[in-house]
């Protein structure tokens, strides 16, 4: 029996008991509902805590705050918790109608459009100054990248974009970490991307290949006594690569790409495009991974019970993802109904036969892709005459820009192309 159980089954205590079920209520809140007779606000949370923390998950590692000594870090999922993890995972799973749709539309240039927020967030998670607008416009291959920041920032591009192809199929171990980082390196100084070590409590305990370790386990799903959901063991890796921060370097850029390989292989791909710093920063502006006054909880430090109780963390996670998902789903939408209208006045202005339109259409979403006799012969099954016709076609127009590459004519987008849209 737990200490006060002579109040367990009044009507007040079963009222709030019902609530926890229901969705996490953290201490601020929990404060001001109605008590049993004779039974103050903390008591009664420790109360629900232990009965709470009999059901809850319990992670492998130990807490990583500087204040708390021994313990463990555990969770609960409430009923709310559980129907949203089910939502998400319905919304982005393979398959799901916003999946189908960034895989339709999944060029390079549509990635950026995505996740330029995100890398430019992640960037500066890593202490790498970048102008933004610099970035951007080297991101899309309009200005060379001036900086060995502005070189961080392309590779990171890159290497999201191509993960699916370059790493797919692998697990996540210490090897592909190590390769996703050398991938990111290339080209820039070896000062860029280093950080301060996170101020732990247990620093012999949390090395850097501790940590490492850590992250390969639970993307192998062995972070916990029970399963963890992908959506919940995501949260975790980030936390590792973003929050503890023990990597020699590229800490938050890495994770990008390795979350994006990690959601592919649990079969829930659009997951990689939410955009996770939005709720780190929500978590750091309420003080949740700042030492001193409110832990997960929400609850003073003083009052720890038997570890770190992390279900708000999780729960904001899930929260911020919901809210995420609906943005990322306009975003595409948005991105597909402008295709449409392209494509729509490309109709409606006539002059360009089937094949031209598709060459158009596919420099739009994709500026920088080079376009070749042979490929185009190849994709519309046509004669080499007919090929050359449509290319000299839309040089003449100014849609496209020939040029050499060694004896053969390479054409790119031309200065014509966005005028005519």
């Amino acid at each position: 029996m737990v200490k006060g159980d002579h109040y367990v089954t009044s009507k007040e205590f079963l009222a709030i008991w019902r609530r926890f079920s229901d969705h996490f209520i953290p201490w601020d809140e929990f404060r001001l509902l109605p008590m049993p007779p004779g039974v103050d606000a903390m008591e009664a949370w420790e109360v629900v805590a232990k009965l709470r923390r009999e059901m809850a998950t319990v992670l492998d590692y130990p807490p990583w705050f500087p204040y708390v000594e021994g313990g463990s870090i555990w969770f609960s999922t409430p009923k709310k918790s559980q129907n949203m993890l089910l939502d998400i995972s319905a919304v982005t799973a393979e398959g799901a109608s916003l999946s189908r749709s960034i895989t339709k539309m999944d060029g390079y240039h549509f990635c950026q459009y995505l996740m330029l927020d995100e890398f430019i967030a992640a960037c500066a998670s890593d202490g790498v100054e970048i102008d933004p607008e610099r970035a951007r416009r080297a991101a899309f291959h309009r200005d060379e990248p001036q900086s060995d920041g502005e070189r961080l920032f392309v590779n990171l591009c890159n290497t999201f974009a191509y993960a699916g192809v370059t790493y797919k199929g692998r697990d996540i171990t210490y090897g592909l970490i190590e390769d996703i980082g050398r991938d990111m390196a290339k080209g820039i100084g070896s000062d860029i991307g280093h950080v301060g070590m996170f101020e732990l409590a247990n620093p012999e305990v949390f090395t850097p290949d501790y940590v490492l370790g850590l992250i390969c386990r639970l993307a192998a799903g062995k972070g916990a006594s029970d399963p963890l959901h992908p959506v919940i063991a995501s949260g975790e890796m980030s936390r590792m690569f973003w929050d503890l921060r023990p990597l020699e370097r590229f800490n938050a850029c890495v994770e990008l790409v390795v979350r994006k390989i990690f959601y592919a292989n649990t079969g829930q791909p659009a997951c990689a495009f939410v955009h996770a710093t939005r709720v780190e920063r929500a978590w750091r502006e309420r003080g949740g991974a700042e030492g001193g006054v409110f832990l997960a909880s929400g609850y003073p430090a003083e009052y720890m019970l038997d570890g770190v109780d992390g279900t708000l963390y999780h729960d904001m996670t899930l929260r911020h993802m919901v809210r995420e998902l609906d943005i990322l789903d306009n975003k595409v939408r948005s991105f597909a109904n402008k295709r449409k209208r392209q494509k729509r006045k490309l109709d409606e202005e006539g002059g360009f036969n089937e094949r031209e339109k598709d060459v158009i259409l596919n420099l739009l979403r994709n500026p920088t892709v080079k376009v070749t006799i042979g490929r185009h012969r190849e994709r519309h099954g046509i004669a080499y005459s007919t090929a050359h016709d449509d290319l000299a076609h839309l040089e003449a127009e100014g849609i496209l820009r020939a040029g050499k590459e060694g004896r053969a004519i390479v054409y790119h987008a031309g200065s014509g192309l966005q005028e005519l849209v």
